[in-house]
């Protein structure tokens, strides 16, 4: 009997100890995610790092940065978790819906959490679901009549329609594509394959991608007091190369930028030996190393930690397995 009672006692205490793990977990995770300090292990994104690093499941990782980027947008939700009144699936749920449903007001989304907190996944499932109907029928009844007709009898020049193209391609082709939409991203950091392949992907590259150019000979920048900021084309040409068009530090072929060891405001030159090529992040990774958060923060705001399954394919390293992905 008093086995008994100390194994319910003792798993009791466990589960209040996880419960603070859990939280502990997402308020570290909040703080990686905003200093980026996984590229120092040298993953694209924090998705990877819980992947790989940690050991979770694809559903466990994505639970959890979930979780933490919610309670930046919801402070509320932090104690929450900390006190076990809403579990990271509900959470998830409620992220799902705001977007979804496009909610924007904080007012809105606080009467969310007090919908699902406290319920188990199928009930908060449930409630959800019923919001969503009224939320729809709503919205049909405030609908013009007049303008749903008007609709219905447009008929469109069949040229004007998209197509929606079904085919197989080799790996070799998809790489190619990814490797496009990363070039693009500069221009469109939202750019999808249906753009990128409207650009013409072979032909892109070749306009575009640095490392297909050829170095007729190898240029040294002469050192001035004050260097340009613009760094000289052949010698971004000879960095491509030398990297062979990936990120160096995490091998991202996404959004690749001209990083400085020493920065210019440093006395850095544009010496090849003082030049990195890597991707946005791991570029915003090493600023922030060097010249602290704040700075870089006041600089150049924090961009959307939202991001679509396109861009995140295109910052998976390719030496990375697949199956420790899906």
């Amino acid at each position: 009997m008093k086995e008994n009672i100390f194994l319910l006692s003792e798993t009791k205490a466990l589960v209040a100890e996880e419960r603070k793990n859990t939280h502990q977990i997402i308020v570290n995770l909040r703080e990686i995610d905003r200093l980026q300090s996984y590229r120092d292990l040298h993953y694209p994104s924090l998705f990877q790092y819980l992947l790989v690093e940690l050991g979770y499941s694809e559903g466990a990782a994505m639970r959890r940065i979930t979780a933490a980027r919610m309670t930046v947008e919801l402070p509320v939700l932090d104690e929450k978790i900390a006190k076990g009144e809403i579990s990271l699936s509900n959470v998830n749920l409620l992220k799902q819906f705001i977007n979804e449903q496009e909610i924007a007001t904080t007012e809105e989304k606080m009467a969310l959490v007090d919908l699902v907190q406290g319920k188990s996944g199928n009930d908060a499932k449930a409630e959800l679901r019923k919001l969503k109907a009224e939320r729809e029928e709503k919205k049909k009844g405030s609908e013009d009549e007049t303008k749903k007709k008007q609709t219905r009898t447009v008929v469109s020049d069949e040229s004007d329609k998209d197509i929606r193209l079904h085919c197989s391609i080799s790996k070799k082709t998809m790489e190619k594509l990814e490797k496009i939409q990363g070039l693009l991203a500069h221009k469109n950091r939202k750019i999808t394959l249906a753009e990128v392949i409207d650009e013409m992907a072979e032909i892109t590259l070749e306009k575009i991608d640095p490392a297909r150019k050829k170095v007729t000979k190898t240029v040294t920048p002469i050192k001035s007091e004050k260097p340009t900021r613009t760094v000289p084309t052949q010698t971004v040409t000879e960095l491509h190369i030398r990297a062979n068009g990936h990120c160096e530090n995490c091998g991202s072929v996404y959004l690749l930028e001209v990083h400085h060891k020493r920065p210019l405001c440093d006395e850095g030159g544009h010496e090849l030996s003082n030049l990195l090529l890597l991707c946005h992040g791991c570029h915003r990774r090493e600023s922030i190393k060097y010249f602290g958060y704040d700075k870089v923060a006041s600089y150049n705001k924090k961009e959307s930690a939202d991001i679509d399954e396109a861009t995140l394919l295109a910052s998976i390293p390719r030496q990375i397995p697949f199956e420790l992905l899906y």
